[in-house]
């Protein structure tokens, strides 16, 4: 009977763990698990050559623009031989944070930066898709997800 216990507090804790890690997820994350939820936030950065693209915004919180510069590979493939990059220079301590990966982009939801991603096993999936917040110290995976296919 004590173990028939335990187990039913065991269980409650775990779910209140799980439903408080859901609540305490960003609308981003919400956002991003919708076809096209972030579509609107995306931040096109100005061109500055060699497929390049610079964004100046205060990330660390200095009052001084930090430089992101988005590095899109341009390829038509699915798993593309060459990765996209973003690399972010701080101007509080002059540290460059760096995130490679297949597909990604750089989006500003709620004054706050982020990178979404976009990888895939095979040509036919799954895809998957990871959320980071461009942060004053790091950038910082807070989500990942695998999204539905079209029509499901």
């Amino acid at each position: 009977m004590v173990s028939r216990s335990l187990s039913r507090i065991a269980a409650f804790g775990i779910a209140c763990v799980i439903g408080t890690a859901y609540a305490a997820s960003p609308g981003v994350c919400d956002l991003g698990r919708k076809r096209g939820g972030l579509t609107l936030y995306a931040v096109e950065g100005t061109p500055i050559g060699g497929g390049e693209s610079q964004i100046l915004a205060d990330v660390d919180g200095d009052g001084i623009a930090d430089k992101i510069v988005v590095l899109n590979n341009g390829s038509g493939s699915i798993i593309p031989a060459d990765l996209d990059v973003v690399t972010v220079t701080l101007s509080a301590t002059d540290q460059t944070l760096t995130l490679e990966e297949q597909r990604l982009h750089v989006v500003k939801y709620q004054s706050t930066y982020f990178v979404v991603t976009g990888r895939a096993e095979t040509d036919k999936g799954p895809f998957h898709t990871d959320i980071y917040r461009i942060g004053p110290k790091a950038i910082t995976r807070i989500c990942s997800f695998t999204p539905p296919r079209f029509g499901e």
